[in-house]
């Protein structure tokens, strides 16, 4: 197997995937622009997505695409791992995403119920993350430690929109939708680290909270910018719904802020001073 020659940038971010069981599902077919579900499984079992899944991850390319007018990769692949043998997360890169989940993920209604937001959180970082990231994110090289102040925004947005994309796929119903945020507020209404270390700070602190253990994770915070970020957003997105009558909201920041550049992969970044800026705009 051959590869054309790539910038190292590039070669870094491009992860590939292996395996006895695998499958390939064109999740835009007939669209100049393809984009891939590619599975690899632990049995050929895990391998069966029925046509109401697959017509849902469609949908998922549809409703990105109708919210941010824009793309930013050549080709992009979800590289899915179903196995019991692995770690279990989702990393996102410019043109792909690493996402390993359980076995059982498309046999388990439950299992799919929760974890309906992987695929979306992971896809919608392709615009928020790497094609716009946080200035003090974004480095020259893969020596100088990336500042992750803004993560809030880069992660906490992204959480929020991976709910709401699962939902209008139809992967989740609005009542999912509503009672994962009945879930996540509630959970972060009893967090009491929130009375002495502020979101920002769990920001700051990423690189060491990732890893922290879970010992008192409540009383000294944990990736909180997930959550805590997640109810900011929708927050922003009532209060822009609120003064507009109804008639603006988040999807039109979304195409503001990241609907430039139409099919271009160079990464641009913002500040705090620039998200100000788009949401009066909006």
């Amino acid at each position: 197997m051959h590869f054309r020659p790539v910038p190292l940038n590039t070669l870094v971010d491009s992860p590939v995937i292996t395996g006895s069981y695998f499958r390939q599902i064109n999740l835009a077919p007939g669209n100049p622009v393809h984009r891939y579900l590619d599975i690899v499984a632990d049995y050929p079992e895990a391998l069966n997505l029925t046509r109401r899944e697959i017509q849902d991850y469609r949908h998922l390319i549809v409703q990105e695409s109708r919210m941010f007018h824009s793309h930013h990769y050549a080709a992009y692949h979800f590289l899915l791992t179903l196995s019991n043998h692995t770690s279990h997360f989702g990393l996102e890169h410019h043109q792909s995403s690493d996402d390993r989940t359980n076995a059982d993920y498309f046999l388990n209604p439950e299992a799919l119920l929760v974890g309906a937001d992987l695929l979306p959180h992971e896809y919608t970082h392709s615009w928020n993350g790497k094609f716009r990231r946080p200035a003090r994110l974004w480095q020259p090289n893969f020596q100088i430690p990336e500042q992750t102040g803004l993560l809030w925004v880069y992660e906490g947005l992204t959480q929020y929109w991976g709910d709401v994309m699962a939902t209008r796929s139809e992967i989740w119903t609005p009542r999912d939708f509503r009672e994962a945020i009945a879930m996540t507020a509630a959970n972060m209404s009893h967090r009491p680290g929130r009375d002495w270390r502020p979101l920002q700070d769990t920001a700051t602190a990423a690189p060491y909270l990732y890893y922290a253990p879970g010992f008192y994770a409540t009383f000294r915070r944990s990736v909180d910018f997930y959550p805590e970020g997640e109810l900011i957003w929708l927050e922003v997105d009532t209060k822009i719904r609120m003064l507009s009558h109804g008639t603006r909201s988040l999807n039109d920041f979304a195409r503001l802020f990241f609907g430039m550049d139409n099919g271009s992969d160079v990464t641009r970044t913002y500040d705090m001073a620039d998200v100000v800026r788009a949401l009066k705009t909006v």
